[in-house]
């Protein structure tokens, strides 16, 4: 038995690309809902034609799938495991840190903060810019790899170790005789 009630919000009936009749909710707001609808049938249209945007298809999977990929391309690259390994815990600790969920959410004053904020509890320059890079390498890689079109943390740059140098290290000196 089905009751007919008045929705508060608008409907949208259409054909996806396998024919199949789809019905999704839409706005509130009539010519909001029919933009939206326009939209929908107008993405699916591209589909029919083969004109798919591979972005949009990245951005709707969770930023840990392309993690987990970068993780597979290192290693394939013949990385050593220690790298992988180090590098991909600094990436998901910056991801987690900055509650980044999909590839849209990624955004370089966030990761700014983090980097800040770690700094503040103890850690060094050094340090930082080495999660710096990190995150970096995996945005560059996102785009190398046609899953973003462009990099939001391009313009992040590293801080000067200079002015907090926790290690003084020697210079080598040739003239010593090890023997």
């Amino acid at each position: 038995r089905k009751i007919k009630q008045k929705s508060t919000k608008w409907w949208g009936r259409y054909r996806d690309a396998l024919g199949r009749d789809r019905r999704v909710p839409l706005a509130k707001d009539k010519a909001a809902a029919q933009a939206m609808l326009n939209d929908v049938v107008q993405n699916v249209e591209r589909e029919r034609a083969g004109l798919t945007n591979k972005f949009e298809e990245y951005r709707a999977q969770p930023i840990t799938d392309h993690v987990t990929a970068y993780e597979e391309s290192l290693r394939n690259k013949g990385t050593t495991d220690t790298h992988v390994a180090t590098t991909i815990q600094r990436v998901r600790d910056v991801l987690k840190a900055c509650r980044f969920a999909r590839l849209a959410d990624v955004s370089a004053s966030r990761v700014q903060t983090y980097l800040a904020d770690l700094r503040k509890s103890g850690r060094s320059i050094s340090t930082s810019n080495h999660y710096q890079r990190a995150i970096k390498m995996f945005m560059r890689w996102l785009v190398k790899d046609r899953r973003l079109l462009d990099d939001p943390l391009a313009h992040l740059s590293a801080l000067n170790i200079e002015t907090d140098r926790r290690r003084i290290r020697s210079t080598f000196n040739r003239e010593y005789n090890w023997t």
